[in-house]
């Protein structure tokens, strides 16, 4: 059976959600005061999520006077460089994730002081926590960390805060420590 479509204030239909979860317990930075599993489920949010790949380019330099057999380029770079560069992949960034919306209090008329301060307190969190929500869970991350954030009064309407919130994905990275094992030359901490 299929679940029924969750619906705003307006009983208009809710298509997308993201969903905010509270970090363990056992994590939680002094200075904050989660509730045990405590989550923020924000509604009708525009995602967008940007990744860009950690690339480093090698620019090639032609010494002056060489001349290519191979290629017949007539051009005034011909004696000063190589056009373009060696890419060398290294690994995928971070995603990027732009969360737009709107924070909706359930009176007319009435600032939604309570649903601010939950969200002020993951905003302003110097640790990550979880996000999930039915596009976002599609994409290889469970943890953010919040870049930016910018929420503003709207003319016209006490309650409703349009928002807009800029995270990094910022998942477990697992290091493993391999002793040294005699008769292995180390250079500093590294082994060679």
């Amino acid at each position: 059976m299929d679940q029924p479509i969750k619906q705003s204030y307006l009983r208009t239909p809710i298509m997308s959600n993201v969903v905010f979860t509270a970090p363990d317990p056992d994590y939680i930075l002094p200075g904050f005061d989660f509730e045990q599993n405590e989550r923020l489920e924000l509604n009708d949010v525009l995602v967008t999520i940007q990744q860009s790949k950690n690339i480093v380019k090698t620019s090639l330099v032609r010494p002056q006077g060489f001349t290519d057999q191979s290629t017949q380029q007539v051009s005034s770079q011909k004696n000063w460089g190589y056009a373009g560069t060696i890419k060398e992949y290294i690994s995928m960034g971070d995603y990027q994730i732009r969360l737009q919306g709107f924070l909706v209090g359930q009176e007319i008329n009435v600032f939604p002081f309570e649903l601010l301060e939950k969200l002020t307190e993951y905003l302003e969190y110097p640790g990550n926590f979880q996000i999930s929500g039915k596009f976002v869970n599609n994409f290889d991350f469970v943890q953010v960390i919040v870049n930016d954030y910018n929420i503003a009064e709207q003319r016209g309407s006490s309650n409703q805060l349009p928002f807009v919130i800029n995270l990094l994905s910022d998942d477990y990275l697992e290091v493993k420590y391999q002793p040294v094992q005699s008769g292995t030359p180390v250079i500093g901490n590294l082994t060679a």
